[in-house]
């Protein structure tokens, strides 16, 4: 969030001196026009032109909106990847042998550096990256459109009435856009899981799930290792179904968690601004 709102203000900033440019010579064009009586005309005409909320949504604030989230992204998933490898190999893990516990995991990511290099830690990074940064992407976009749409102003700029409606508002708009961002980055979200859950070995009991990476073990075939030969092997032995394969409980954890994040910086950030 600290990324986003940086970038946003920086890409933003692009476009504020033409803006400010352009108004400035509609007041001038305004006031040559009608003579004396311009100047209360404009001044009228203010409140109406702030009324028109989807005006505020430009392709200038979306493609701003969509570029900082997506390096925002880049940067955190890039960070986090190695405890995100960490607690998905937890996650995926039985816990019934003292291999699966969190010092067996350890000590099993241990012995993969020491063999592979420490890049081993990034292991699913490609995968988490085509997922997270589309994610991102849409979500903030999507969240910029809908609440400047709703309020005139996108994150940060509580043109809402009281904290309650700003929370509703970002709320709502959070939700939805996560929801379409999910849905629409789920097959990434799948490759990921399933690349990060998996052994060295192909044919470990805790390998992923997946059909195709048990069938390349018993073939003696290598398992794929990049996210477009994952999803192509996912799509030959399960079809469009299985790239979907638990989209309905991500939807069901994303979208209020989106909706919460982002209406609680809102809020808070509104609080601490009128203080």
């Amino acid at each position: 969030m600290t990324c986003y709102d940086l970038f946003r203000d920086h890409f933003l900033a692009w476009d504020s001196a033409r803006e400010e440019q352009a108004a400035s010579r509609a007041a001038e064009t305004a006031a040559a026009l009608q003579g004396g009586a311009g100047s209360s005309s404009a001044a009228a005409m203010i409140p109406l032109a702030s009324a028109n909320h989807l005006s505020s949504v430009t392709t200038h604030s979306l493609i701003a909106s969509l570029t900082a989230g997506a390096l925002a992204r880049a940067i955190s998933a890039t960070l986090v990847t190695p405890l995100e490898l960490l607690r998905t190999r937890l996650q995926a893990s039985s816990a019934l042998s003292s291999a699966d516990s969190f010092s067996g995991n350890l000590r099993a990511l241990r012995s993969q550096v020491h063999a592979d290099g420490i890049t081993v830690l990034w292991r699913g990074l490609g995968s988490t990256l085509w997922r997270d940064v589309p994610f991102s992407a849409l979500y903030f976009a999507g969240y910029e459109a809908m609440k400047r749409a709703m309020t005139g102003g996108g994150l940060g700029e509580g043109h809402a009435k009281g904290h309650g409606e700003e929370f509703t508002i970002a709320f709502i708009s959070g939700a939805t856009s996560g929801t379409i961002a999910a849905v629409a980055t789920h097959p990434f979200d799948l490759v990921k899981t399933r690349l990060q859950a998996a052994r060295s070995t192909p044919n470990s009991s805790s390998n992923s799930a997946s059909a195709s990476f048990r069938q390349a073990g018993r073939a003696g075939r290598a398992m794929p290792t990049s996210t477009t030969a994952i999803v192509r092997s996912i799509y030959a032995a399960e079809g469009v179904q299985g790239l979907f394969r638990g989209l309905s409980p991500r939807v069901a954890k994303v979208a209020p968690a989106c909706g919460v994040m982002i209406a609680s910086f809102e809020v808070v950030g509104r609080f601490l601004a009128d203080m």
